[in-house]
């Protein structure tokens, strides 16, 4: 009876770990990047919706942004990033095709409850 339960988690959890994900880039945890005030221009590639929990667990990330990092911090110059973006502190995401001057601490943690930077403004 146990041995149909564990081959379905076994072949679920290949499946997670083997393309179910459509991130390409360096995923960045919200801890590393609450703790990141390094401002950066990224260019957005593509906004993944994490409200199921799809692409990561960790507390308040809505949205999974990936970037390339146009300008900012030297070895990730070129770098494809993947950001975790918190829609109680940022409001909404950027839209694919934009441009952004931010640091990865903007989307994910707010020093001023009244000011938030999402953009970069």
């Amino acid at each position: 009876m146990h041995q149909p339960l564990t081959v379905l988690v076994f072949v679920v959890m290949i499946l997670l770990q083997t393309g179910c994900s459509d991130l390409r880039g360096e995923t960045v945890t919200r801890s590393q990047a609450a703790n990141d005030h390094r401002v950066m221009r990224l260019k957005v590639i593509k906004v993944y919706d994490n409200d199921q929990n799809q692409y990561t667990t960790e507390f308040r990330v809505w949205h999974i942004v990936e970037v390339e990092v146009m300008d900012g911090p030297e070895g990730w110059l070129g770098k494809t990033l993947e950001l975790p973006f918190d829609d109680f502190v940022a409001s909404s995401p950027p839209l694919p095709g934009d441009v952004v001057t931010v640091a990865p601490a903007d989307w994910v943690s707010s020093t001023d409850p009244h000011k938030t930077r999402a953009f970069g403004e």
